[in-house]
């Protein structure tokens, strides 16, 4: 699945920077700094600011590279043409080979992970559209086969769209989290979170929510079709919930 191009600017880039000679990150790994004084090109700077100017009066950040949502409203009909066809004859049993995403595991017991995870009780089990592993792969002595550093859950909702939460440890993968001072709130059960809408009118938009705590970094994103500020709220009202079951 490819990446947000800009909101990667804007979020993941802030959020994953690595400790560096400018910049150590302290042990716990989550230091929030001025964005003067992230280890990132100026260019870059420059771009995180233009975008939150952007965020503040358009309400969104307006790009024609819709991939990622485009990925997400794939996976939705995917999942739909599956729960359309189940129960049917065999030969309709079978979602056309353009919507079947080989990466993606009807089940979390598909996916090895390096660490205990069972925190989708917040949704639907019927809503949910699989599973992804995210991160890398960690083996150790314990493990020789190797377990995955994270997870993601594919997830549809009616009111917010086609969604994923991802859910990434930090710990095992010895990585760090760097957040600028400028974009970071606290929404997420006062937790260090920024919020992003990126897309356009005509192709959908990507609504995404991140938050992070002591060695684990926590996204929530959903793409929709229309722009709507309640989406955002309501995905903020999701991320507590589903930090609070964490």
């Amino acid at each position: 699945m490819k990446k947000k191009k800009l909101l990667a600017i804007l979020c993941a880039i802030p959020l994953i920077a690595y400790a560096t000679n400018e910049v150590p990150l302290p042990k716990q790994g989550l230091q929030i700094v001025p964005l003067s004084a992230m280890s990132i090109p100026e260019d870059m700077k420059k771009d995180i600011l233009k975008i939150a100017q952007e965020q503040k009066t358009k309400g969104y950040h307006e790009t024609s590279d819709t991939r990622y949502q485009q990925s997400l409203f794939k996976i939705q009909k995917r999942y739909r043409m599956k729960k359309e066809y189940a129960g049917k004859s065999t030969n309709l049993a079978v979602v056309p080979e353009d919507i079947t995403l080989s990466d993606i595991k009807d089940h979390l017991s598909d996916i090895p992970l390096a660490f205990p995870f069972n925190n989708i009780n917040w949704v639907d089990q019927d809503k949910i559209m699989g599973f992804v592993p995210q991160g890398g792969l960690i083996k150790d002595n314990n493990n020789p086969t190797g377990g995955w550093s994270g997870i993601k859950v594919l997830f549809s909702d009616d009111q917010l769209g086609a969604c994923s939460y991802s859910y990434l440890n930090l710990k095992l993968s010895h990585g760090g989290v760097q957040l600028n001072t400028e974009t970071t709130e606290y929404l997420v059960n006062k937790h260090p979170s920024t919020k992003i809408i990126e897309g356009n009118i005509n192709d959908g938009f990507v609504y995404t929510i991140n938050w992070d705590k002591e060695g684990e970094m926590h996204t929530l994103d959903c793409a929709n079709m229309k722009f709507d500020k309640e989406i955002t709220k309501k995905m903020i009202a999701l991320a507590n919930k589903i930090d609070s079951a964490s």
